[in-house]
């Protein structure tokens, strides 16, 4: 992709509007001075300082942060929170910080907002993180609570230029029911561009874009296999296999290397961006699937797009202890850098 063509898609991103279902997530990071730790009186344990704590959206917010950074106009998140701190947080930073438009979140007194918790401890001249704290259900979504998130997608369905699937976390929002409603009005709905993203269920969703790594699109044909194993023979056959089940293209990411592009045809080997150390993978995926939707939803054909999404993950990489996004001048300048 060349300059001005990254500069026409970027362009077309602010006139768009991108609905987000799926699991939100809030990240939490708590920064423990331990030059201030004292041991507890009542149990053999230091205690943990917290002199800063930080939040920042996760999974699902995370995709919406990007779409936002990347310049995207309209970001609708469809979901549930629980009416707890960190649901009224998780709005906060969607709202104020990143401009979404949470006319669709539904607060459920007895639902839990997912929020990742990492105690970060600080000594005299170094950090480490210490075990993350998860908050999450412990039960899947009743009905009720199911077919008010569905009659929201079909409210917004015919505003969207595209819509972003993230089935990531334990008691996903995305029940089977709450898949079969999605993928019935995804079809109803063809004008939107529908991208699945699923951490253990890829090979279930039908009709609509898939956005697998290769462990997740392995598993669903060889359950158990060790990442080692996973050669490119495995990912081209998995990938293929996947855009024939699912009826539509494959976006099978492998990390550094790029992705690969299935259109049911023909396989593309999208290269990566290299990347110097030192780098933080977390959130990459994210990103990469932010840059996809916006991509597709502007006209990008598939390769195009693919390598957008390379271009915003080499950029994220680089910001160090925190899930980033990319913004359109750091994608200009980063494709400058490149050639």
């Amino acid at each position: 992709m060349n300059r001005k063509r990254l500069e026409e898609l970027l362009a077309a991103f602010p006139s768009k509007r991108v609905g987000i279902i799926g699991d939100f997530c809030v990240d939490i990071y708590w920064h423990a001075d331990m030059t201030r730790s004292l041991l507890s009186r009542e149990t053999p344990h230091f205690a943990r300082p917290i002199v800063a704590e930080k939040f920042s959206g996760g999974a699902a917010a995370n995709v919406a942060w990007n779409l936002r950074e990347l310049g995207v106009g309209a970001v609708l998140p469809i979901t549930i929170f629980g009416d707890d701190w960190r649901g009224r947080e998780l709005s906060r930073v969607l709202a104020e910080r990143h401009g979404c438009d949470l006319r669709y979140v539904v607060h459920a007194p007895d639902r839990v907002t997912p929020a990742f918790a990492k105690p970060i401890l600080h000594g005299f001249h170094s950090e480490q993180e210490d075990a993350r704290l998860d908050f999450e259900n412990a039960t899947p979504a009743p009905p009720e609570l199911e077919e008010i998130v569905l009659a929201n997608l079909a409210e917004a369905m015919p505003t969207l230029d595209a819509l972003l699937i993230a089935n990531q976390i334990n008691n996903s929002l995305i029940s089977a029911r709450v898949r079969k409603g999605i993928l019935r009005l995804a079809a109803r709905h063809p004008k939107a561009v529908a991208i699945a993203d699923s951490r253990n269920e890829i090979g279930k969703f039908k009709g609509v874009i898939l956005k697998p790594n290769e462990i997740e699109a392995a598993r669903v044909f060889h359950p158990g296999i060790a990442p080692a194993d996973i050669t490119d023979a495995v990912i081209r056959d998995c990938g293929t296999r996947l855009s024939a089940r699912c009826g539509k293209p494959v976006f099978l990411t492998v990390g550094e290397r790029g992705a690969f592009v299935f259109d049911g045809k023909r396989c593309d080997h999208v290269p990566g961006i290299k990347v110097e150390p030192p780098i933080d993978i977390v959130g990459a995926g994210d990103t990469f699937m932010a840059a996809l939707g916006a991509a597709l939803a502007s006209g990008a054909t598939n390769t195009e797009a693919a390598e957008l999404a390379c271009l915003a993950a080499a950029v994220t990489v680089k910001k160090i202890g925190i899930t980033g996004a990319a913004s359109p001048q750091e994608l200009l300048d980063r494709l400058d850098a490149k050639q």
